[in-house]
């Protein structure tokens, strides 16, 4: 047996470990969501509770003989964004 290997695999995991706690730290801390949206409904509907630096995600498909009415209160540096 090669204790090296073991000693090295025990501080690669704990490495992992640490970085997924910062990063799971960090998407909470910032409270940025990606919202899914079907229709323009979906839209309105999300607007209302966007905070800034959301995104909101339109399905794919066809978006025919739908007005979206895209209004929120996003920042410069974090704004509320709609993409396809």
């Amino acid at each position: 047996m090669n204790i090296g290997k073991y000693i090295h695999f025990g501080i690669m995991a704990l490495l992992c470990i640490c970085f997924s706690f910062i990063n799971f730290s960090f998407i909470c801390a910032t409270g940025k969501k990606r919202i899914r949206v079907n229709n323009a409904y979906d839209i309105s509907k999300a607007m209302q509770s966007a905070k800034p630096g959301d995104t909101l995600v339109m399905q794919n498909g066809i978006w025919k003989d739908q007005k979206i009415i895209f209004e929120g209160n996003g920042t410069e540096n974090n704004p509320i964004v709609l993409m396809a």
